[in-house]
């Protein structure tokens, strides 16, 4: 189940956390993956980590070019029934409060939150020609149901919540060419963006998990993989979230 043997994957972001345990569930299951990241020694050392068909490009998603160009060159070769997959994970948390939020701040957070991900995703479109060949799935957030709060705040729960706004919008326009686009919205996940946390912030972050724990990078994974997969070829336009029972929709 979940077989994405010939298929090939972009992750933006993919060079540590989320992105790079994204990187290692897609290999796994039989996919090419090319890791696009703005620390060059981290996701060369990534690709090598998964074995010598997996590619690691550097660059920073801001560079709209770069970017365009990264995605077209790994997905240009998907032919017959083989999946193109990109996955938007690229992210800057800003956590400053609105009143100490800068113009310039907002618009680092949006720029690569959300306008990177469009490009990514219009990019990768006009390379999937083929009907049926494409998955599109944005890392979102539970930032973005509830408004902030636990890690991040304005810019990064708006930046967020425009990509769930752009997930149905893609979804809608994409499904004719067979393209579908849908995201995951983690809850709190166990990763370097929490560690800086204080036991206590930890202890009430679990304590607001009906499950009793905070996620993994695994989790999110799953899901991903999940998305990408054969068995979710009718699913578009959806957000599921993987938080733990934090946020039911």
């Amino acid at each position: 189940m979940f077989e994405l043997a010939g298929s090939a994957a972009v992750v933006t972001g993919a060079a540590r956390g989320i992105g790079l345990t994204i990187c290692e569930a897609l290999a796994q299951q039989g996919s090419r993956v090319t890791l696009l990241d703005a620390d060059d020694q981290a996701v060369r050392a990534a690709a090598v980590q998964l074995g010598p068909e997996h590619l690691a490009v550097c660059l920073d998603v801001t560079d709209h070019g770069a970017l365009t160009e990264a995605i077209e060159v790994a997905l240009a070769d998907v032919e017959g029934s083989a999946l193109g997959i990109l996955v938007n994970n690229a992210a800057v948390v800003t956590k400053q409060a609105l009143d100490d939020l800068t113009l310039e701040e907002w618009q680092q957070t949006l720029d690569v939150n959300l306008t990177a991900a469009m490009i990514a995703t219009r990019s990768a479109a006009s390379a999937l020609r083929l009907d049926g060949a494409g998955r599109v799935i944005n890392i979102a957030s539970i930032a973005a149901r509830l408004g902030g709060g636990l890690v991040g705040s304005s810019a990064y729960a708006t930046s967020k919540g425009g990509l769930i706004a752009l997930t149905r919008a893609c979804a809608r326009e994409l499904a004719p060419r067979g393209i579908t686009v849908n995201a995951v919205a983690p809850g709190p996940i166990s990763t370097r963006v929490l560690d800086g946390l204080s036991e206590e912030h930890r202890a009430r972050l679990v304590s607001g998990v009906p499950l009793g724990r905070l996620g993994g990078p695994g989790d999110v994974a799953a899901a991903v993989c999940f998305l990408a997969s054969s068995e979710a070829g009718w699913i578009t336009g959806q957000t599921l979230d993987v938080n733990g029972g934090m946020f039911m929709n």
